[in-house]
């Protein structure tokens, strides 16, 4: 089954050069090759053939068994990478495994990460628990509740975590040096070349750990996640839906009272450049949280990084409420000419993001996320010189 056969599978112009593809499933056949950039907004991603220049993709559930020219750069919730990528990569996702080789560096987050291919440059990781047993030929710098060290680190290993676990066949070819309130648990047989050196205290993991769990306890498959739904009572769905739609509608009363002229300047944007919209938030969604969890890796870079996360998910939450704004606004004026106030077109989008986003099928899911990167992308618009005029609305 390849994206044409199922609906809302769409292709988006980008720059020249590039190619965008967007839909439920995006499948990428061995026996086809993309000459330039390719950027992918789907919930499933099976990349099959082989891209030459970049690859940007987002989505739920993403592999990438083929080689990949340049650089690749993906976030979702499970990630499988067993091809090769050519320059850098860089993930971020609930369950990360990495079996192929990475001829650059490697920026990988995650609750669950497993590096068991090879990477020839710098490894910089964080998560709840972090796995290598493949081969680094470069230095780790790694942030995480848990590292265990099965393989073998090229240069100098520097750890901040809660637990660090090398087994006999650990092999690193520097100094290591972590930070931990308890002593590394360095197993007979593990070949350390430098110098072990420990520094008390530091900073304390502990929203990785329920992270690291919550992560390994939800499907593992796509087909899964409608048993795991079902397993919750039709009364606590409807409670859930319910709150939410609650959440959001206080949540953007008070952003339309404190910003109403922005509002609708975002609003206009979705509107009027959907596509680029769709596209900038793409790579807001992407690439904001794997530059935060880089910064957070680093002592002096955590405060800007933390403060990054929080207005990543601020944003991130709230993004649908320029959306349902937009949609309300855009029904309204065909409805009535009439003057109205601004929350009744917020209050009419938000019911009907909510309950389109209730249809079962993955089909909810999808124009969840379609919503927020909309609203990203329309946040993003509105640091642009975009000749387009809001609208005046009552207030």
């Amino acid at each position: 089954m390849t994206s044409d056969d199922l609906a809302g599978s769409d292709k988006m112009p980008v720059a020249p050069g590039s190619e965008a593809r967007s839909g439920q499933l995006i499948e990428v056949q061995e026996t086809e090759l993309i000459p330039g950039d390719l950027i992918v907004a789907c919930k499933i991603l099976k990349m099959n053939g082989e891209v030459k220049g970049d690859l940007l993709a987002g989505g739920l559930y993403l592999a990438v068994e083929n080689s990949v020219g340049k650089n690749l750069t993906i976030g979702g919730y499970k990630l499988e990478m067993q091809g090769t990528v050519g320059e850098d990569a860089r993930m971020a996702g609930a369950n990360v495994q990495i079996d192929g080789t990475v001829n650059g560096d490697l920026v990988v987050f995650g609750g669950n990460v497993s590096i068991s291919g090879n990477v020839m440059g710098d490894v910089i990781a964080g998560g709840g628990k972090v796995s290598i047993s493949g081969n680094i030929q470069g230095s780790l710098d790694a942030g995480c509740g848990e590292m265990i060290i099965n393989g073998t680190i090229g240069q100098n290993a520097v750890l901040t975590v809660s637990k660090l676990t090398l087994s006999p066949t650990a092999v690193i070819n520097g100094n290591l040096t972590y930070t931990s309130k308890r002593d590394a648990e360095i197993a007979e047989g593990a070949q350390i070349a430098g110098e072990v050196i420990m520094e008390p205290g530091g900073r304390t993991m502990l929203l990785w750990k329920p992270v690291s769990i919550v992560a390994a306890h939800l499907p593992e498959q796509p087909e899964k996640w409608g048993e795991w739904k079902a397993q919750f009572p039709a009364w606590l769905r409807t409670l859930l839906g319910v709150s939410s739609f609650v959440s959001l509608l206080i949540a953007g009363i008070f952003t339309l009272s404190l910003y109403r002229r922005h509002a609708t300047m975002v609003a206009d944007k979705i509107v009027s450049f959907p596509l680029k919209c769709l596209l900038r938030g793409l790579i807001f969604l992407v690439c904001v949280p794997i530059v935060a969890l880089i910064l957070c890796v680093t002592i002096i870079g955590l405060p800007i990084g933390l403060i990054a996360l929080v207005v990543y998910l601020a944003l991130f939450y709230i993004s649908r409420i320029y959306v349902a704004l937009a949609i309300g606004r855009e029904i309204l004026d065909r409805i009535t000419r009439q003057e109205i106030r601004i929350i009744w077109p917020m209050i009419l989008g938000l019911l009907i993001i909510t309950i389109l986003s209730a249809i079962p099928y993955y089909i909810g899911l999808v124009i969840k996320l379609i919503c927020v990167l909309f609203g990203l992308g329309g946040l993003l618009m509105t640091g642009r010189r975009v000749r387009v005029a809001p609208r005046e609305e009552t207030t």
